[in-house]
């Protein structure tokens, strides 16, 4: 007994040696598995720590002129972190001002040919809209002091009022003699001169040639026979749709050629034709239920790159029309006209194409061009319409097809 206490320690020792070589044999498998989890675990976060630690930060980008972002030298504090939340309600707000500000352009100046023609019109408004209808399009030329070269028909009337009013009062006969052949061949010599004349007064007299078909016109609004029925609502719509788009058009001719004193001297020259959209542009996902992109304000804005070059399409924001202008233009004056068809018009030429213009044959057809270069520019264009203004317009139909639902506000 004394030699046990006098080892007590190396009994101890002993003992729980023994303890550990009976434990490494005893079933603790369920327990080394937990074990195990729970160390690994551990280290997936000692390493997203790690990671996190060592990863670069980079300022947000600012600048919408660059792409680069710049390192963050040092962590912000909570002071900074404060000041980051006051400046991003401030842009935030700045942002909901730019969009009503866009808002209110967009819908300037646009206004309906008749009240109340849309979105549910009655029978009276649609035939009111019917009657107001043709008559828009002879005050957009009107607009822009357009004129058109003398027909054969107009020709031929002038020719006749000139014989009657000018030549005709001077013949006479006295004693048997007649200077009636004298007066025919004076008569002849002026007419052959007529048909130049009258061109060349259409050309001093106007700032552009618009061609007969230039408008593009719903035909069965103005050729509708006695007694048909009255356009219906989506008719109207794309009619007023039309009407908006070829008023910007003319709004941006009439600027560009403001400082002009005829259209000899006019950088746009003559408007051959316009052809406006059918429709909106849309795009509709495989597996999205037939519903066309953006449906929410919430969401990012839709980009798809094969129907265009900006590639918009109709969203909960706005909704995107197509159509094409051709036109011929002073070659030196083509960036003039651009420009102002962008301005304030939330218009986007998608694509441009050129001809070269022969002056000499198109004067002899009426369209007196002058001595510059010309070129027949015709434009792929784009335009946007702004939903907070223009859905309360929409008739039932046209809503459907663009997927419409009530509007959510704007989170954040």
């Amino acid at each position: 007994m004394e030699i046990v206490k006098k080892n007590i320690f190396s009994v101890i020792c002993g003992v729980v040696a023994l303890v550990a070589i009976i434990a490494s044999f005893w079933p603790l498998g369920s327990k080394t598995d937990e074990l195990q989890s729970a160390l690994t675990s551990r280290k997936s976060a000692y390493d997203s720590m790690t990671s996190l630690l060592g990863k670069s930060r980079n300022l947000p980008i600012v600048d919408p002129q660059s792409s680069e972002q710049e390192p963050l030298k040092n962590f912000p504090s909570p002071d900074i972190i404060e000041k980051g939340k006051t400046a991003t309600k401030e842009v935030s707000e700045e942002s909901r001002k730019m969009l009503m500000i866009a808002e209110q352009i967009n819908q300037q100046n646009r206004q309906l040919l008749v009240e109340n023609e849309l979105p549910r019109p009655h029978s009276t408004d649609q035939i009111r809209f019917q009657q107001a209808y043709g008559g828009y399009f002879a005050d957009l030329q009107a607009k822009m002091h357009g004129g058109t070269p003398p027909t054969a028909e107009q020709i031929k009337a002038a020719s006749e009022q000139m014989w009657t009013q000018k030549f005709q009062p001077r013949i006479f006969n006295t004693n048997g003699v007649s200077n009636e052949q004298q007066v025919k061949a004076q008569y002849e010599d002026e007419m052959k001169r007529l048909p130049d004349e009258l061109k060349a007064q259409v050309a001093q007299n106007s700032l552009v040639y618009v061609d007969p078909a230039a408008f593009d016109v719903n035909t069965t609004i103005t050729n509708a026979a006695a007694g048909s029925l009255p356009p219906e609502s989506p008719v109207i719509f794309w009619a007023q749709i039309g009407m908006w788009i070829q008023q910007d058009v003319a709004n941006a001719i009439v600027e560009t050629n403001k400082s002009s004193p005829n259209v000899i001297a006019a950088p746009v020259k003559r408007l051959r034709r316009m052809e406006m959209p059918k429709g909106f542009i849309t795009f509709v996902k495989q597996g999205e239920g037939n519903q066309p992109m953006g449906g929410s304000l919430n969401e990012p804005l839709p980009r798809v790159k094969s129907i265009s070059a900006t590639g918009r399409v109709s969203n909960a924001l706005f909704d995107v029309a197509h159509f094409t202008i051709t036109v011929d233009v002073d070659a030196e004056q083509i960036p003039a006209f651009l420009r102002e068809l962008n301005k304030n018009r939330f218009l986007t030429v998608l694509k441009t194409d050129l001809a070269s213009v022969d002056s000499g044959s198109e004067q002899a057809a009426g369209y007196v061009y002058g001595d510059k270069p010309v070129v027949t520019l015709t434009l792929s264009c784009e335009t946007l319409f702004m939903r907070s203004w223009l859905t309360k317009l929409m008739p039932d139909s046209i809503k459907a097809s663009l997927g419409i639902m009530p509007q959510q506000p704007i989170s954040g």
